[in-house]
């Protein structure tokens, strides 16, 4: 039989026709003898291959590939594998990773070149400590915000210490992992600030050189900055003060000696509106909606409502957990799209009633959660300056007053006791207790910095504002409240940084929406005392949401079967992780 698909019809002659197989080989093997050898061989060979199952690498060539690789290329690879991808350091002795790896190894040098668990640990602890150098030397004299936070993972608890700052002579935002530091004592406030003090002390910092420090309300954690700020230095140089000289001199001098710390508390503002919308969920007429509406949801959770769900085309109901408001309003949102589905099921199926008031109720809890769940979005942002924050705070509650609820109404009485101004909005007396402190942090920038620029810029006139043709709500309010009146003031030689910050004072305000550091980034020049102070004030998180998401890469380092990972170790890879993406 001729062709080249007749391996299965020989099969099957050879298992259910014997005698007509044997006369069908009898016939091939006559024509063997007449044909030559080689032919012959590949035709046996060609019978074979078609009538067995082949392996992959029957058809696969076996071809040698030349690869671009240095020593160090491969080194980073295998450190990114156990830093950013997670893997364990015992993949490097893993036997696949050791056919992909030798045939490499061999064609550098004889033992130039080593790829194990302890090598590579090394190489990952030297890394470490090249980008803390490379760190250090970023922020070094530079007034620099730190985000701390703490979280517990397998029955180890570690502080997360992020810092911001702004780039050189830039307004180019720098967040950088410091360290994931493993929390061996009690948690007091005085155990988190030496731990603080040693972390900043590993990158050259000082504490006169923490602007601020952005954490949540957790009582030990705003002590903490508390005792940043009152233990300064009390060793001073009593022989340089002559008991003669004016006061004046000799507080110059101690400050000079034991510079005065100005570390800001900053409560993370996405944790303060977490803690002002919980407070608002709290009320009774509230509490109890909210019960009913979860017994329901839970009914719908079990597998008969949820086969009824899916017959209907229907998405599965949300059960919330109650310590985070923002699932809450994802239950009720989707609650809510399952509306038709209970009052149509509702006769046959009491489990799904619901009254008409209480329907009313979570519409209004829906709509009265909905400003606040898209501000904490926004929130989240990383890059956010404080007057973002600010305005994204007063539409929250401009969009609570509309709903006119009691939850809302509840909510706003939360945040307005929590509620931040913006400079038009402030008084005068917070106004000069703002222009001290600017000027106090020109004085710690002074004693941190060897590149303040002196006051030698020419006189020039500054921008205009920006135009912009939207008027909403916010800029209405704004423009509406009392405020001194705005002059141009000209650029003098020789002023001090307090009357600087009194003439700006008088400068026109931006339109809210305007992009503050675009205006701060073309008046760099005019106003370079200013604009250095806008370094400074500028990269003050208003958040720690970088931190929670530091410590989603350390859940996912330290896992449960890598919970045995010594804290050195850990923190170095938390390190090159963290760094990894700016690198």
């Amino acid at each position: 039989m001729t062709g080249k698909h007749s391996s299965n019809l020989e099969k099957h002659i050879f298992s259910h026709h014997k005698k007509q197989f044997n006369e069908l080989q009898d016939v091939k093997n006559s024509k063997k003898i007449d044909a030559p050898e080689s032919t012959w061989k590949f035709k046996k060979q060609k019978r074979d291959i078609d009538s067995s199952q082949m392996f992959m690498s029957s058809f696969i060539a076996n071809k040698t590939i030349k690869i671009e690789m240095d020593k160090k290329k491969l080194l980073s690879a295998c450190i990114e594998l156990i830093t950013v991808n997670g893997r364990p350091m015992c993949l490097m002795q893993d036997s696949g990773f050791q056919k992909i790896i030798n045939p490499i190894l061999k064609a550098f040098e004889p033992n130039s070149i080593s790829i194990n668990p302890q090598n590579i640990r090394s190489h990952v602890s030297a890394t470490a400590l090249k980008i803390v150098a490379e760190i250090s030397d970023d922020m070094k004299y530079k007034m620099v915000s730190l985000k701390v936070d703490g979280v517990s993972r397998h029955n180890k608890s570690f502080l997360g210490v992020n810092v911001q700052y702004m780039h050189k002579d830039t307004l180019t935002l720098k967040i950088k992992t410091l360290a994931i530091f493993e929390l061996v004592e009690r948690h007091s406030s005085k155990y988190l600030k030496d731990t603080l003090l040693n972390v900043i002390s590993k990158y050259g910092l000082t504490k006169y050189q923490i602007y601020s420090i952005t954490s949540d309300n957790a009582a030990n954690m705003l002590k903490m900055t508390d005792l940043m700020i009152s233990d300064p230095d009390q060793e001073i140089a009593e022989d340089l003060i002559v008991d003669n000289e004016p006061i004046e001199l000799e507080n110059e001098v101690i400050d000079a000696i034991c510079p005065e710390a100005i570390t800001s508390k900053v409560r993370c503002a996405a944790h303060t509106l977490n803690l002002a919308i919980e407070e608002g969920l709290k009320i009774q007429s509230i509490r109890g909606a909210l019960g009913r509406a979860r017994t329901v949801v839970k009914k719908l959770r079990t597998p008969i409502y949820a086969g009824l769900l899916k017959q209907e085309n229907k998405k599965q109901a949300i059960r919330d957990v109650e310590t985070r408001w923002s699932s809450v309003y994802d239950m009720l949102y989707r609650f809510l799209e399952l509306k038709d589905f209970c009052l149509k099921f509702q006769d046959t199926m009491n489990d799904l009633k619901l009254s008409l008031p209480d329907w009313d109720n979570i519409e209004k809890m829906v709509a009265s959660l909905e400003p606040a769940k898209i501000g904490l979005v926004s929130l989240q942002k990383s890059d956010i300056t404080i007057g973002d924050f600010f305005a994204i705070w007063w539409n929250i509650l401009s969009k609570l007053q509309k709903v006119d609820s009691s939850l809302s109404q509840a909510i706003v009485i939360s945040m307005d006791r929590r509620n931040p101004r913006f400079q038009r909005m402030l008084s005068i007396e917070q106004k000069s207790i703002a222009k001290n402190h600017l000027n106090k942090t020109w004085n710690a920038m002074k004693l941190t910095s060897e590149t303040i620029v002196n006051n030698d810029v020419s006189e020039t006139t500054t921008n205009e504002d920006d135009t912009i043709g939207e008027i909403d709500e916010f800029e209405i309010f704004l423009s509406s409240q009392s405020s001194t009146p705005c002059l141009e003031v000209e650029n003098n030689d020789n002023r001090s940084i307090r009357v600087i910050i009194e003439e700006f004072d008088n400068v026109p305000r931006l339109h809210h929406k305007s992009c503050v550091l675009k205006y701060w980034s073309e008046n760099k020049i005019i106003k370079p005392e200013l604009f250095q102070l806008t370094q400074v004030v500028m990269a003050v998180p208003c958040t720690q949401v970088t931190v929670e998401r530091t410590f989603s890469g350390l859940k996912f380092i330290c896992n449960d079967l890598r919970s045995s990972i010594s804290s050195h170790l850990l923190d170095d890879i938390m390190v090159i992780r963290g760094n990894h993406s700016s690198n």
